[in-house]
């Protein structure tokens, strides 16, 4: 899935997450708070890797809830990308890491974590033109 983020969308997101009770909100809270994440940015996150679909996979091959690629997933832990549990657990860690990797930056973690932190060095570096 194709994501763009921007920081009037993160808003939106985050006020329409806290009006709606969200499937797998205890999860997702459990996870996000594990790691120190806003749990409002992962059912974002969520939402736009997944709409909160636990089986769906992409043509490039991630899967689950936080769209888990297989290497990525086994870095992490994941056994099952499917089980919404092992997949929130391994996405918000990944997520963290991916915000860590780029100071803090959220919206570049989040560009990184969909399209690839090597990915996303490389445009920063310009020697990648082209964002999807």
């Amino acid at each position: 899935m194709k994501m763009k983020f921007t920081i009037s969308a993160l808003i939106v997101l985050s006020i329409e997450a806290q009006a709606l009770n969200l499937p797998y909100d205890n999860i997702v809270q459990n996870h996000s708070g594990a790691f120190g994440l806003d749990p409002v940015l992962v059912h974002a996150l969520i939402q736009q890797e997944s709409g909160h679909n636990p089986n769906i996979c992409s043509p490039v091959g991630a899967c689950g809830l936080m769209q888990l690629m297989p290497g990525t997933a086994t870095d992490l832990s994941v056994y099952n990308r499917q089980d919404p549990n092992q997949n929130v657990r391994g996405g918000t860690r990944y997520l963290k890491q991916m915000i860590g990797s780029f100071s803090g930056n959220v919206v570049n973690a989040l560009r990184a974590y969909n399209w690839g932190i090597g990915n996303m060095k490389a445009y920063l570096k310009g020697t990648k033109r082209v964002m999807p």
